[in-house]
């Protein structure tokens, strides 16, 4: 959890990372420090089994054979994400958007989609839902839902439907072998939530 200096309230952002990151990967390559330092709370789950391995697929697999899936998962980590950001007294719980990096990307379209809680939207990444690992170890990935195939187009399409402000980013918006974001990047997702008080 980033706080930003000053008693607030502050618009927040639900950060999700990618395959194989970690919050702190997150904080200091993809911009939580950057949003933090432009008067933004910024909080980062760790996404558990994200890891591009056996574990990840198996239990993808496991999700699916149960007739659930890891997005689901995923999903409601980010809604519990964002409730928790609405009952902090130093947040403005209307103004709170979800933005993500790969497969935390395309996670963050998905929770728009089913959480209409969120105030804005970045993203770098959509996806098919029928995703396998490339290499030589073909592994499921935790975003593996067949159930939503049929309505991938309607989910990446993040102009259609989503009374929200909201942008795609090239992917990536950052990298973890730079040293940081790229600012200018950063200030086009800190615009989509500007910091004026407005509505609590």
């Amino acid at each position: 959890l980033l706080l930003p200096p000053g008693p607030g309230p502050h618009p927040a952002w639900v950060a999700l990372h990618g395959h194989g990151d970690t919050p702190e990967v997150f904080r200091d390559h993809y911009g939580g420090r950057l949003l933090q330092a432009r008067g933004f709370v910024v909080l980062i789950p760790e996404l558990r089994g994200i890891c591009i391995d056996a574990d990840e697929d198996r239990d993808a697999r496991a999700m699916l054979a149960a007739g659930a899936s890891m997005a689901g998962v995923r999903v409601y980590e980010a809604w519990l994400a964002r409730q928790y950001l609405a009952s902090r007294r130093d947040v403005l719980p209307r103004r709170i958007g979800v933005m993500g990096h790969s497969i935390g990307g395309l996670l963050a379209i998905l929770v728009v989609r089913m959480d209409r809680g969120f105030a804005a939207l970045a993203t770098d990444n959509s996806g098919t839902w029928l995703d396998w690992t490339s290499g030589e170890d073909d592994w499921m990935a935790d975003s593996m839902a067949p159930s939503l195939v049929p309505y991938r187009d309607l989910i990446n399409n993040i102009g259609n439907g989503l009374d929200l402000p909201a942008w795609e980013a090239q992917y990536t918006f950052a990298g973890r072998d730079e040293p940081e974001a790229d600012p200018e990047m950063i200030d086009r997702i800190a615009a989509l939530l500007p910091l004026g008080r407005g509505a609590p």
